[in-house]
């Protein structure tokens, strides 16, 4: 972690991410770069060089497609085993992507924020939702 200018420039899984400090709640080292599902754009990673330079950027694999009229909701796993959803606008005629698919999702560095990464991520989720996602892994990692 580090800063340039206005901005906190936190390392984590082999890539820089900018976060604007007005935007940062993290008093301390540990920061969770966080971003609003619908801020991000999800590009299939053979047009990842149309992603603007200046963006934060998080390559994946599509998991879910779920179209939902004004918007579709993708899913996205990351290199580090981490589930993103992201709901893009249908405002384009075309392809979307699909379940299997390389991406990568992209947005603007003014729309991410930062946590106090010494908090507990899991505070005020139901222990049941915790069981279910802990289930759902265990089931995606044997090929179920």
């Amino acid at each position: 972690q580090g800063r340039s200018g206005d901005d906190i420039l936190v390392s984590a899984h082999g890539q820089t991410y900018v976060v604007p400090a007005a935007r940062s709640t993290a008093p301390g080292v540990a920061v969770i770069v966080g971003v609003r599902p619908e801020k991000m754009t999800v590009l299939d990673a053979a047009d990842g060089h149309r992603a603007p330079d200046a963006h934060n950027k998080i390559a994946g694999r599509v998991t879910d497609v779920s179209y939902a009229g004004v918007s579709t909701q993708y899913l996205v796993r990351t290199p580090w085993d981490q589930e993103l959803t992201v709901f893009e606008q249908n405002v384009i005629v075309g392809d979307r992507c699909a379940v299997g698919d390389e991406v990568l999702l992209h947005w603007a560095t003014e729309h991410t924020f930062g946590l106090d990464g010494a908090q507990d991520v899991h505070a005020g989720v139901l222990p049941e939702v915790l069981d279910l996602e802990a289930a759902a892994s265990a089931l995606e990692s044997r090929g179920a």
